[in-house]
């Protein structure tokens, strides 16, 4: 349809997720001012079994079983630390089976030597599974560490003592999980925060964009329709062509405020000045206007998207129209109000794409209120344009 003084740009909307690697999104999360904290308590952990070797020895089995059990927790730590907390990698089933695998060496390295303190290799299971996605399968691996537990102390040793370490070792399991739930939740407020930050810059840009179309097109289509005409004038009426250079200047100087308008974003046409305003336009295009207005007060935001319609159909009409009556029509449907706007033109937008710029801005402007756009040319030759919106409680005028 309507040429646009540049293209509006449609912009991508960001993902939020990817199938293979870390979130772009949530790349720079690696856990703050907790991470110091992390590294401190993981150290304590890796510690434990190197200094219990080393001050009391136990059998070369025992002491690999627990060397095992201790490299496989720093592995996982060391990587789960690297990641942020929504990477979708921390799913993978290769570290659910590396936390299978150490709670199944804290069993043996238990049962085979009952009360010499290889209990806390427990929990390298239960706090390693709390950093792991889904959490549902998080949490089984909690259980499973704390039943684990139980189990290997029941088989030397009394079951209240059984159950309490059992116990201990999935609370604590637990604990972890919920303080790497909540940094989950609190990186995906942080990624929507910026997510709705950058839409908020998308739709402005496309706001501004859509109203420079609408502004801009349908007044340099004024302006160079007049000047033709005072062209053809000034020779035999300079009068009348001087009256259209005065309206020329008149036009552009409301061009460049319409143009600030926009920039500030306080643009608002009206359905009654835009249905003057046609009328003068297409008179002096030499398309004989018929504007009927049939409706009654309408919301500010009905009235000015209905406006939109209005410039954008007639700059159309005047562009590619080569029509000689043109028909403008609003009415009440119902709860909705309907635009009409018909012409007996060729019937054919000028444009190769199906829609142009500006009815693609229009249908958006009218989807924002609930409406929709039809438009397209008519079986028996011109061109027919109907925009609907529903009726707003609250009138403007």
């Amino acid at each position: 349809m309507a040429d646009a003084p540049g293209p509006i740009t449609r912009v991508a909307m960001p993902h939020t997720a990817t199938s293979a690697g870390a979130d772009p999104v949530f790349s720079r999360d690696h856990g703050g001012s907790w991470l110091p904290m992390w590294r401190v308590i993981g150290a304590i952990f890796v510690a434990y079994p190197v200094l219990l070797i080393i001050l009391a020895p136990p059998g070369p089995l025992i002491a690999a079983l627990a060397l095992a059990a201790t490299a496989a927790y720093a592995l996982m730590i060391g990587v789960l630390a690297r990641r942020s907390a929504l990477d979708r990698r921390r799913e993978s089933i290769a570290f659910a089976a590396i936390d299978l695998g150490i709670i199944g060496l804290a069993m043996a390295v238990t049962m085979l030597a009952p009360n010499q303190g290889w209990v806390p290799l427990f929990y390298y299971g239960s706090t390693a599974a709390s950093l792991l996605l889904p959490e549902r399968r998080a949490v089984s691996l909690i259980v499973i560490a704390g039943a684990a537990c139980a189990a290997s102390i029941l088989t030397s040793d009394n079951v209240a003592s059984a159950v309490i370490q059992g116990l201990s070792v999935s609370i604590i399991g637990i604990t972890v999980f919920a303080m790497a739930a909540l940094r989950r939740t609190n990186a995906a407020l942080a990624a929507t925060r910026q997510e709705l930050a950058t839409l908020a810059v998308i739709e402005e840009r496309n706001r501004i964009a859509r109203d420079l179309h609408d502004v801009l097109g349908h007044s340099l289509s004024v302006i160079a329709i007049k000047s033709e005409l005072a062209g053809r004038l000034l020779p035999g009426d300079p009068e009348r062509a001087r009256a259209e250079i005065a309206d020329i200047e008149r036009v552009a100087r409301e061009s460049l405020a319409g143009v600030r308008e926009t920039v500030g974003g306080y643009r608002q046409p009206t359905l009654d000045r835009e249905l003057a305003n046609a009328r003068v336009v297409l008179d002096a295009a030499g398309i004989e206007p018929h504007i009927e207005q049939e409706t009654d007060a309408l919301a500010a935001a009905e009235d000015a998207v209905l406006a939109w319609a209005v410039r954008e159909a007639v700059t159309n009409l005047v562009r590619h129209s080569a029509a000689s009556h043109a028909t403008i029509r609003t009415s009440r449907d119902g709860t909705r109000v309907r635009l009409e706007v018909t012409d007996d033109g060729r019937g054919a937008t000028g444009d190769p794409a199906p829609d142009g710029n500006g009815l693609a801005g229009l249908r958006e402007r009218l989807e924002l209120v609930g409406g929709r756009l039809d438009a397209g040319p008519l079986p028996e030759g011109g061109y027919r344009l109907v925009a609907a919106v529903p009726i707003s409680s609250v009138p403007v005028r």
